[in-house]
């Protein structure tokens, strides 16, 4: 990592950061959050946008602000592959 440069201590101190803080805050790595990782990781779910109501499979998922809800038929395997068809139509519909 290079050192800060004068430009560099001059923008902080218009913003409020003292010289240390600045130095301090150049020296974390980029990728850090919270300086930590989760303690516990969340277990894969192999259900996950599915929801079993009296024996109904719905797929609910929220994007963009708005509910997708869609009663899904079959079996359980019919419906994980039908939410995959789903989310990919979704991402696709995001990169437009």
């Amino acid at each position: 990592m290079e050192p800060l440069t004068e430009d560099d201590y001059a923008w902080a101190a218009r913003v409020g950061i003292t010289r240390a803080r600045a130095a301090w805050l150049a020296s974390c790595p980029s990728k850090t959050r919270w300086g930590k990782e989760r303690k516990n990781p969340r277990p894969y779910n192999p259900n996950h946008n599915l929801q079993v109501t009296n024996g109904l499979v719905y797929f609910r998922c929220r994007s963009n602000g708005v509910d997708v809800i869609e009663r899904l038929e079959g079996t359980i395997e019919e419906c994980r592959k039908r939410r995959d068809e789903l989310l990919a139509q979704q991402k696709a519909r995001k990169k437009l």
